[in-house]
């Protein structure tokens, strides 16, 4: 199994993580990351709790899926990003 360090950290090829929020958050400006303070998987540490970023450390096919809700009636308005980057290009 191919072995490799994140944030001084030994971890495996395996990638995953699981985070949430423990209480309601927003409104939330443009370009700002989430930083979920509810960790209950983070296989490989590759999601920072610092920061609230996910650094793939290996090459892969990395599948996110996000749920936002509101309460009562407010709306909801969301546009998710994902950038990707590789050490020479955004990709």
């Amino acid at each position: 199994m191919h072995m490799y360090t994140v944030g001084g950290v030994l971890a495996s090829e395996k990638i995953a993580f699981y985070v949430g929020l423990t209480e309601n958050f927003g409104p939330v400006s443009e370009h700002s990351d989430i930083v979920f303070d509810r960790v209950i998987t983070n296989v490989g540490h590759a999601y920072q709790r610092q920061t609230g970023r996910f650094i793939a450390p290996l090459g892969g096919v990395f599948q996110f899926n996000v749920i936002v809700a509101a309460q009562a009636r407010h709306k909801v308005t969301t546009t998710t990003h994902l950038w990707c980057f590789n050490i020479n290009n955004v990709m």
